[in-house]
């Protein structure tokens, strides 16, 4: 039987702000899946429908609704037309180069400050030539995952695993059945991983992540877990980290963390042929502990997903490739 395993895309909020130049890697395999089949549709994925109503809540006490996605499944090819060109301003051409440079956006917000922290928000989009289905097959899925590659990300990343399905039954927790695209496992998983900040913070997470598909399009949820607040074994928090006269880091007592989530929707697009919209909305707490309150990430944000953009093209031309020849 295939396994669905966590794919590197659902920890796009844990890359961008760990200045990764790869998404984060996470186990081996989830834990084993229902039998039966839940419902199709996005209507289905309870991550992604959390995110966007009620929405993330901050530690501040404030709920932050996700944006919905820039293109909605029900549009057709003029209205498709329409809403590029109003979110290029009309040079939507330039945007659907089939190219892996072919320009894309990325918007950073500042959604609301308070006394122990600032919301931040990422949304970012881009045109990908590549077949829908097989982006979304078992073997693209899980050729997602990966041990980090770069130095900065060995530096960064402390350690990651997937939950298991003896982990997540300790925590009453149970995986949705599979659905009719999910090749016959869960579409949810659940990982945790322990990265450092630019060498001033460590923080520790767990991610929830649900994917679901149409005929149209694809979204893959993922939200930082607050049943995991107070775990013993996986609990949510960060801890400042002191640099010793020797060189090496120690972290500080640790603080509770949570207020973190995304979602990348991958469209198809009726025109030109094999053409596909992707987009990503990200929402995040950043406690003024981090970096004395300021935005020591912006400046490292486009950069990185400017690389992804370009990683994601590359992967999805492969696997499309690959998919044709079988």
């Amino acid at each position: 039987m295939p396994t669905y395993r966590i794919p590197r895309s659902c920890f796009t909020w844990l890359l961008l702000i760990a200045e990764m130049t790869s998404l984060i890697a996470v186990g081996t395999r989830p834990a084993a899946a229902q039998t039966g089949e839940s419902g199709v549709g996005h209507d289905t994925n309870v991550v992604y429908q959390q995110l966007l109503r009620p929405g993330l809540r901050a530690p501040s006490g404030k709920v932050v609704p996700f944006p919905p996605p820039y293109l909605a499944d029900n549009v057709d090819a003029d209205q498709q037309q329409a809403i590029l060109n109003e979110l290029t301003r009309g040079a939507s051409d330039r945007y659907l180069r089939e190219s892996m440079v072919a320009p894309h956006v990325c918007k950073l917000n500042e959604i609301e400050e308070g006394a122990e922290g600032v919301v931040r928000g990422i949304d970012y989009w881009f045109i990908a030539y590549a077949d829908l289905d097989a982006i979304t097959s078992t073997d693209f899925l899980s050729g997602l995952e990966g041990d980090v590659a770069s130095d900065e990300e060995k530096e960064s990343l402390q350690e990651s695993r997937a939950l298991t399905e003896g982990d997540l039954a300790k925590r009453n927790i149970t995986l949705a059945a599979p659905h009719a695209y999910s090749h016959g496992v869960s579409p949810e998983a659940y990982g945790q991983a322990r990265f450092r900040l630019l060498n001033r913070v460590e923080l520790s997470a767990v991610g929830r992540t649900y994917w679901t598909r149409t005929e149209h399009s694809a979204i893959v949820a993922f939200q930082v877990d607050d049943r995991f607040v107070t775990d013993r074994e996986f609990p949510l928090q960060w801890s400042p980290l002191t640099r010793q006269t020797d060189g090496s880091l120690v972290t500080e007592a640790p603080q509770a963390y949570s207020g973190a989530g995304s979602y990348i929707k991958v469209t198809r697009l009726a025109e030109p042929e094999r053409a596909l919209f992707v987009e990503g909305h990200v929402v995040y707490w950043e406690p003024h502990g981090w970096f004395d309150g300021r935005n020591q990430l912006r400046a490292k944000i486009p950069a990185i997903v400017q690389n992804q953009v370009r990683t994601a093209r590359r992967e999805m031309v492969a696997a499309s490739a690959k998919q044709a020849t079988k």
